[in-house]
Protein backbone atom coordinates (compact mmCIF):
# COMPACT_ATOMS: atom_id res chain seq x y z
CA UNK A 1 0.00 0.00 0.00
CA UNK A 2 1.32 3.25 -0.35
CA UNK A 3 4.29 1.84 -2.22
CA UNK A 4 5.53 0.11 1.13
CA UNK A 5 5.46 -3.64 0.69
CA UNK A 6 4.50 -5.90 4.00
CA UNK A 7 7.43 -7.66 5.48
CA UNK A 8 7.80 -10.15 7.93
CA UNK A 9 6.49 -10.65 11.12
CA UNK A 10 7.65 -7.54 13.85
CA UNK A 11 9.79 -8.20 16.67
CA UNK A 12 7.40 -7.51 19.25
CA UNK A 13 9.54 -9.28 22.07
CA UNK A 14 12.14 -6.44 21.27
CA UNK A 15 9.36 -3.89 21.26
CA UNK A 16 8.57 -4.95 25.23
CA UNK A 17 11.86 -3.30 26.04
CA UNK A 18 10.83 -0.11 25.48
CA UNK A 19 8.53 0.39 28.56
CA UNK A 20 6.94 3.57 29.73
CA UNK A 21 9.99 3.82 32.71
CA UNK A 22 12.13 5.09 29.88
CA UNK A 23 11.11 9.07 30.15
CA UNK A 24 12.30 9.35 26.17
CA UNK A 25 10.26 6.68 25.41
CA UNK A 26 7.04 8.47 26.77
CA UNK A 27 8.46 12.07 25.59
CA UNK A 28 8.80 10.69 22.25
CA UNK A 29 5.86 8.63 21.50
CA UNK A 30 3.24 7.75 24.77
CA UNK A 31 2.80 11.47 26.03
CA UNK A 32 1.92 12.28 22.24
CA UNK A 33 -0.23 9.60 21.74
CA UNK A 34 -2.39 9.82 24.87
CA UNK A 35 -2.55 13.75 23.77
CA UNK A 36 -4.15 12.34 20.55
CA UNK A 37 -6.50 9.99 22.30
CA UNK A 38 -7.53 12.65 25.05
CA UNK A 39 -8.10 15.48 21.94
CA UNK A 40 -10.99 12.23 20.81
CA UNK A 41 -12.34 12.03 23.46
CA UNK A 42 -13.65 15.32 23.55
CA UNK A 43 -16.54 14.15 21.67
CA UNK A 44 -17.27 11.16 23.60
CA UNK A 45 -19.83 10.94 26.81
CA UNK A 46 -19.61 8.61 29.76
CA UNK A 47 -22.52 8.59 32.18
CA UNK A 48 -20.94 6.54 34.69
CA UNK A 49 -18.24 4.26 35.61
CA UNK A 50 -17.20 2.53 32.12
CA UNK A 51 -15.39 -0.56 30.71
CA UNK A 52 -12.39 -0.82 28.49
CA UNK A 53 -11.01 -2.91 26.33
CA UNK A 54 -7.85 -2.89 24.73
CA UNK A 55 -7.03 -4.43 21.66
CA UNK A 56 -3.13 -5.10 21.01
CA UNK A 57 -1.80 -4.05 25.01
CA UNK A 58 1.66 -2.92 23.91
CA UNK A 59 3.19 -1.22 26.89
CA UNK A 60 -0.18 -0.50 28.61
CA UNK A 61 1.06 3.27 28.95
CA UNK A 62 -2.18 4.85 26.84
CA UNK A 63 -4.49 2.35 29.42
CA UNK A 64 -2.60 3.49 32.40
CA UNK A 65 -3.31 7.30 31.36
CA UNK A 66 -6.87 6.94 30.42
CA UNK A 67 -7.35 4.84 33.98
CA UNK A 68 -6.44 8.53 35.30
CA UNK A 69 -8.65 10.80 33.40
CA UNK A 70 -11.95 8.46 32.97
CA UNK A 71 -14.22 7.13 35.76
CA UNK A 72 -13.32 3.53 34.82
CA UNK A 73 -14.68 0.60 36.91
CA UNK A 74 -12.80 -2.38 34.46
CA UNK A 75 -9.86 -2.88 31.92
CA UNK A 76 -9.39 -5.82 29.43
CA UNK A 77 -6.00 -5.68 27.72
CA UNK A 78 -5.58 -8.67 25.01
CA UNK A 79 -2.15 -9.50 23.05
CA UNK A 80 -0.82 -12.20 21.51
CA UNK A 81 2.49 -11.32 22.40
CA UNK A 82 3.60 -12.42 26.58
CA UNK A 83 6.44 -10.36 26.80
CA UNK A 84 3.90 -7.37 26.01
CA UNK A 85 1.19 -8.55 28.41
CA UNK A 86 3.90 -9.00 30.91
CA UNK A 87 4.91 -5.26 30.17
CA UNK A 88 1.39 -3.77 30.19
CA UNK A 89 0.80 -5.54 34.36
CA UNK A 90 3.59 -4.27 35.33
CA UNK A 91 2.50 -1.01 34.07
CA UNK A 92 -0.89 -1.22 35.37
CA UNK A 93 0.01 -2.27 38.85
CA UNK A 94 -0.88 0.74 40.65
CA UNK A 95 -4.00 1.00 38.62
CA UNK A 96 -7.27 0.30 41.02
CA UNK A 97 -10.06 -0.95 39.31
CA UNK A 98 -10.80 -4.84 37.56
CA UNK A 99 -8.17 -5.81 35.44
CA UNK A 100 -8.19 -8.44 33.22
CA UNK A 101 -5.12 -9.59 30.41
CA UNK A 102 -5.65 -11.96 27.46
CA UNK A 103 -3.03 -13.65 26.01
CA UNK A 104 -4.54 -14.27 22.50
CA UNK A 105 -5.11 -13.64 18.75
CA UNK A 106 -7.05 -11.18 18.68
CA UNK A 107 -8.43 -12.35 15.08
CA UNK A 108 -9.77 -15.14 17.50
CA UNK A 109 -11.17 -13.99 20.49
CA UNK A 110 -13.09 -16.34 23.01
CA UNK A 111 -14.60 -12.15 23.97
CA UNK A 112 -18.44 -11.98 24.25
CA UNK A 113 -18.29 -8.85 26.48
CA UNK A 114 -19.03 -5.40 25.75
CA UNK A 115 -17.08 -2.56 26.22
CA UNK A 116 -17.83 1.30 26.82
CA UNK A 117 -14.86 2.40 25.32
CA UNK A 118 -12.92 -0.21 22.56
CA UNK A 119 -9.54 1.07 21.45
CA UNK A 120 -6.10 0.05 19.52
CA UNK A 121 -3.41 1.82 18.19
CA UNK A 122 -0.35 0.66 16.47
CA UNK A 123 -2.30 -2.80 15.63
CA UNK A 124 -4.24 -2.16 12.23
CA UNK A 125 -2.05 -1.45 9.71
CA UNK A 126 0.25 -5.01 10.64
CA UNK A 127 -2.71 -6.85 8.91
CA UNK A 128 -3.64 -7.08 5.22
CA UNK A 129 -6.58 -5.65 3.61
CA UNK A 130 -9.26 -9.02 4.63
CA UNK A 131 -8.06 -9.57 8.23
CA UNK A 132 -8.17 -5.71 9.09
CA UNK A 133 -11.30 -5.43 7.97
CA UNK A 134 -12.28 -8.32 10.38
CA UNK A 135 -10.44 -6.75 13.17
CA UNK A 136 -12.12 -3.16 12.79
CA UNK A 137 -15.25 -5.67 12.44
CA UNK A 138 -14.41 -6.78 16.09
CA UNK A 139 -13.92 -3.20 17.33
CA UNK A 140 -17.24 -2.49 16.26
CA UNK A 141 -18.67 -6.05 18.05
CA UNK A 142 -17.15 -5.31 21.38
CA UNK A 143 -18.34 -2.07 21.58
CA UNK A 144 -21.77 -1.61 23.13
CA UNK A 145 -24.71 -0.01 21.72
CA UNK A 146 -23.84 4.18 22.65
CA UNK A 147 -20.37 3.37 22.83
CA UNK A 148 -17.09 4.56 21.28
CA UNK A 149 -13.88 2.93 19.31
CA UNK A 150 -10.58 4.30 18.97
CA UNK A 151 -8.11 3.31 16.20
CA UNK A 152 -4.75 5.12 15.58
CA UNK A 153 -2.30 3.76 12.60
CA UNK A 154 0.33 5.24 10.94
CA UNK A 155 -0.29 7.26 7.63
CA UNK A 156 1.60 7.79 4.64
CA UNK A 157 2.83 11.62 5.09
CA UNK A 158 5.98 12.64 3.18
CA UNK A 159 7.34 12.85 6.59
CA UNK A 160 6.58 8.76 7.78
CA UNK A 161 8.52 7.61 4.36
CA UNK A 162 11.23 10.18 5.16
CA UNK A 163 11.88 8.88 8.67
CA UNK A 164 11.31 4.98 8.06
CA UNK A 165 13.63 5.00 5.19
CA UNK A 166 16.07 6.03 7.09
CA UNK A 167 15.29 3.93 10.18
CA UNK A 168 15.49 0.78 7.49
CA UNK A 169 18.58 2.18 6.14
CA UNK A 170 20.50 2.20 9.70
CA UNK A 171 18.47 -0.97 10.65
CA UNK A 172 16.87 0.12 13.60
CA UNK A 173 13.21 -0.24 12.17
CA UNK A 174 11.32 -3.09 14.01
CA UNK A 175 7.96 -3.12 12.56
CA UNK A 176 9.04 -4.55 9.19
CA UNK A 177 4.87 -5.99 8.80
CA UNK A 178 3.80 -2.50 9.30
CA UNK A 179 1.61 -0.91 6.39
CA UNK A 180 0.67 2.96 6.55
CA UNK A 181 -2.70 3.54 5.87
CA UNK A 182 -4.11 6.57 4.08
CA UNK A 183 -6.82 8.41 6.36
CA UNK A 184 -9.80 8.33 3.55
CA UNK A 185 -9.07 4.57 4.02
CA UNK A 186 -8.81 4.21 7.60
CA UNK A 187 -12.01 6.45 7.94
CA UNK A 188 -13.85 4.28 5.32
CA UNK A 189 -13.17 0.76 7.09
CA UNK A 190 -14.04 2.16 10.46
CA UNK A 191 -17.56 2.82 8.97
CA UNK A 192 -18.22 -0.16 7.15
CA UNK A 193 -17.36 -2.01 10.28
CA UNK A 194 -20.64 -0.55 11.57
CA UNK A 195 -19.38 2.64 13.22
CA UNK A 196 -20.64 6.17 13.04
CA UNK A 197 -16.93 8.44 12.19
CA UNK A 198 -17.06 11.10 14.64
CA UNK A 199 -13.38 13.20 14.29
CA UNK A 200 -9.96 12.23 13.14
CA UNK A 201 -7.02 13.99 14.49
CA UNK A 202 -2.58 13.49 14.01
CA UNK A 203 0.04 13.29 16.07
CA UNK A 204 3.99 13.48 15.11
CA UNK A 205 2.77 15.32 11.32
CA UNK A 206 6.70 16.03 10.74
CA UNK A 207 8.17 12.68 11.96
CA UNK A 208 6.13 9.09 11.81
CA UNK A 209 2.58 10.65 11.32
CA UNK A 210 -0.19 8.86 12.99
CA UNK A 211 -3.60 8.65 12.59
CA UNK A 212 -6.17 8.40 14.94
CA UNK A 213 -10.64 8.12 14.65
CA UNK A 214 -13.06 8.08 16.89
CA UNK A 215 -16.20 6.33 16.11
CA UNK A 216 -19.66 5.88 18.13
CA UNK A 217 -21.82 2.42 17.99
CA UNK A 218 -24.91 3.58 17.16
CA UNK A 219 -26.67 0.44 16.40
CA UNK A 220 -27.21 1.11 12.28
CA UNK A 221 -27.12 -1.49 9.97
CA UNK A 222 -23.25 -2.72 9.42
CA UNK A 223 -21.71 -0.58 6.42
CA UNK A 224 -24.19 2.44 6.47
CA UNK A 225 -22.33 3.77 8.82
CA UNK A 226 -19.47 4.52 6.42
CA UNK A 227 -20.94 7.44 5.08
CA UNK A 228 -19.81 9.46 7.83
CA UNK A 229 -16.20 9.84 5.70
CA UNK A 230 -15.11 13.18 6.01
CA UNK A 231 -15.61 13.70 2.43
CA UNK A 232 -18.75 12.28 2.19
CA UNK A 233 -21.11 13.11 5.57
CA UNK A 234 -21.51 16.19 7.68
CA UNK A 235 -21.29 13.18 10.64
CA UNK A 236 -17.63 13.80 10.19
CA UNK A 237 -16.38 16.56 12.03
CA UNK A 238 -12.70 17.20 10.71
CA UNK A 239 -9.69 16.93 11.63
CA UNK A 240 -6.87 18.04 13.79
CA UNK A 241 -3.28 18.00 14.80
CA UNK A 242 -1.52 16.93 18.41
CA UNK A 243 1.69 18.40 19.02
CA UNK A 244 3.89 18.70 21.93
CA UNK A 245 2.74 20.62 24.93
CA UNK A 246 2.49 20.20 28.91
CA UNK A 247 -0.03 18.85 30.36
Amino acid sequence: MDGMERGPSSDWDRYAHYTPSNPLVRWLFLDLMYRGYRDLLRRANFSGPISVLELGAGTGYTMLRLCGSLPIRKITLVDSNGSMLQTARRTLDGVRCEKVFLQEDVLDLPLEERFDLVHSAGLVEHFETPDRKRLLRLHADRTRSGGYCIVYAPTPTLSYRFWRRLAEGMNVWLYSDEVPLPEDLLVREVGEAGLEVLASNHFWRGFLTEIGVIARKTGRTWGKAAQSSPKMGRAFSGSSTVTPKSD
